[in-house]
Parts: structure tokens; sequence; C-alpha cells
């Protein structure tokens, strides 16, 4: 086992590195960007580039921005002349991207050290379109909340239909998959459409069941902090990917479930660490 744990070492300093190209779109992030961004530049794979693309913000996003691009040069900023959305964010960094990986972080998230590193190292043995990871969550001050989101080894196309286990912020996908199916924009998940859109047109996804990137969860303006609008984003993406109405309404019932299972304990773990900080 040590022979066989010294050659993969050896391998992995012999192969090229993997380049990543990493989208973050951000839009009036001022009060959470730059722990986001210092977040991938303090990762221990160091092969990437980071595209900052702001969404028109009119806060001090473009500030903190330009600061980043300025003090590493692996730090891009663009900045979209009228506020567009996340999806169109998401779709002009891919276009921007230099690099056959593609990687995206939300701004009010943040990743563990040795994401992309796990991340590339799976993709090096395994012969996956996407790699996604499990996550934990923080709440909307940044403090830790006691819980983890587990993730299976595979998902099908079907399987996702159940439940969206691929967080935006912890997947890491070839760019041409990103390109054939740029994320939609209007009032649906733009990401969980395009991951179960590329599923069902043959990708191939495989996930690390490790907390490698932390949620920030109880933000009112987030769109999943609106559990009835989130909701209502579930339903109009069944039905854009084209399901029949009795087969949505199915998968609304599996999504109804698993939330209510992921968020019950998400709540009890916030309450329970606040009763022991009390």
């Amino acid at each position: 086992e040590l022979c066989r744990s010294f050659l993969r070492e050896v391998r992995c300093c012999i192969l090229e590195p993997v380049w990543v190209s990493v989208v973050l779109p951000a839009y009036q992030a001022a009060d959470f960007l730059e722990t986001a961004v210092r977040s991938v530049l303090e990762q221990s794979h160091s092969a990437f580039e980071l595209l900052i693309i702001d969404d028109a913000s009119q806060d001090h996003t473009e500030k903190l921005a330009r600061y980043f691009a300025g003090q590493d040069a692996r730090v891009r900023y663009h900045r979209m002349p009228v506020h567009g959305g996340v999806a169109a964010s998401r779709n002009l960094g891919v276009r921007l991207a230099r690099f056959d990986w593609i990687a995206f972080l939300d701004s009010d998230d943040r990743w563990r050290p040795d994401k992309l590193a796990r991340q590339i190292a799976y993709v090096r043995a395994h012969a996956v379109d996407m790699v996604y990871t499990g996550y934990d969550f923080m709440d909307a001050a940044g403090r830790k909340i006691p819980a983890a989101f587990p993730v299976p080894g595979a998902v099908t196309y079907r399987q996702l239909l159940r439940q969206n286990v691929i967080s935006c912020s912890g997947i890491m996908l070839r760019k041409r998959w990103c390109q054939q199916v740029p994320m939609r924009t209007g009032a649906l998940h733009e990401d969980f459409w395009a991951w179960l859109t590329m599923l069902q047109q043959g990708a191939e996804a495989g996930g690390i069941d490790l907390p490698l990137h932390t949620v920030r969860v109880g933000r009112p303006s987030a769109k999943s902090g609106n559990k009835l609008h989130a909701a209502g984003c579930t339903w109009r993406t069944y039905r854009t990917l084209g399901l029949p109405f009795m087969e949505a309404a199915y998968y609304m019932i599996c999504y109804f479930c698993r939330s209510l299972k992921k968020y019950g304990n998400l709540f009890l773990a916030a309450r329970c660490r606040e009763e022991e900080r009390g």
C-alpha cells in the first residue's frame, strides 16, 4: 500500500498540472466577497485563474474585486454593463475562461483549502465529466452550523430529479459541457436545470462525500432563502425540462420530502448551536 501511494504521488508530480477556471459571479456582494475570494486564493492547488464577474453591482463589489485583481495576477475582473442575473454572469465567465475545467463559486460561499486538489485527483482517477462535493453550512454572519450535506459517489439523471445533490459552489466540470449547455435565465434553478440536461445528454458525474465547501444560509435575498419561491423554481425547472405534469408532480413530492429532512436537520443543528452558546 505504501508503494502504491508513493507511485501515485510520483505520477501526480510527473503529470501536467490541471488548470481550472474559477467563475465567481458577484452581485451586491461586498459583504461576503473577500471571504469567497480568499478561499480560492488559499487553495493548495494553485493552477487556476479566478474570474470575478460583477453583475453591475452598486455597492463596493467592484472596488474589492479590483483590489484582488491588482494583488494577484491569477484574478481577472469583468463588469457586466447591465444587471443580467447569475446565469448570465456564469455564462459570461465560461466564455472568458482560458482552461478546460470550470469550477463555480457563489460570492457568499467559501471553499476548503483542499477542494480543488481533491477534485483534480478524482478526475485523474475516474473518467467523469463533472465532480461534485459534499458541503457544510454557515449562517448569514459566517458562523459555522454543525451540520453537513452528504453526497452519493455517483448520480444519474433520474436520481438527480429526486433531489439536487450538486451544489453549484461544489462542482468542477469540463468546459465543453458548459458551452454545450449554457445556463438558462428566468425563474428556475438555472444550475439544477443545467446539471440535469448535461446528464440527460450523456455526461458522467461523480461525487466526493466530504464537506469541501461551505454554503451560507439564512440570507433573505438569496433565492434559496425563500422556500416557497425555491419550490416554484424547482417546479418550473421540471417543466422546462419537458417533464409531463404528473411526472413533474411526482418529483415535486420527492423534492418536498427531501427538503423537509434536509432543512429540518439544519434547523435542529442551528438551534443546538445557539443553545450551547447560550
